[in-house]
C-alpha cells in the first residue's frame, strides 16, 4: 500500500507541473488572441474555459497529492471564480509560502500574457 502512494504522489506531480505548463501556454495563446484583437471569437471562451479547468485541475489534483483534498462543493466555485479560487486555494493549503507562490505565479501569468500580446500585435501589424 505505502509503495502505491509514493507512486501515484510521482505522478500526481508530473501531471501538476504539466498542468501548470499548459496554463502558461495557455495565458500566451490568450495574449496573443488578444494581441490581433479577436477576442471576441469562439476561440476566446474556448481559451478562458481551458485556463479555468487547466488551474481548477490543478488545484484538485493537488490537493489530492498533499493529502488535503478539495472537498466537492468547493470545487464548482474553483471554477467560476479561478482568479480568485486559486490564489485562495494556495493560501489555504501552504499558508505564507501560498501567498507568496500566488503573488508569482500571477505575476508570471501576467509577464507570459503580455508576451503573447506583444507577439500578437507585431504579428497583425504586418497585414
Amino acid at each position: 500500500m505505502r509503495a502505491h502512494f509514493r507512486f501515484s504522489r510521482v505522478l500526481s506531480d508530473r501531471a501538476g507541473a504539466l498542468l501548470v505548463i499548459q496554463a502558461y501556454i495557455l495565458f500566451a495563446c490568450w495574449g496573443f488572441l488578444l494581441g490581433t484583437e479577436r477576442n471576441s471569437t469562439p476561440i476566446g471562451l474556448l481559451l478562458a474555459l481551458m485556463i479555468a479547468a487547466t488551474v481548477s485541475l490543478w488545484c484538485v489534483l493537488d490537493g489530492s497529492s498533499r493529502g488535503q483534498p478539495v472537498v466537492y462543493s468547493f470545487r464548482w466555485l474553483l471554477f467560476l471564480l479561478w482568479p480568485a479560487g486559486v490564489p485562495a486555494y494556495l493560501v489555504w493549503s501552504r499558508r505564507w509560502l501560498g501567498f507568496l507562490l500566488a503573488l508569482a505565479n500571477v505575476l508570471l501569468a501576467y509577464a507570459v500574457t503580455l508576451l503573447g500580446f506583444c507577439v500578437g500585435y507585431y504579428a497583425g501589424m504586418n497585414r
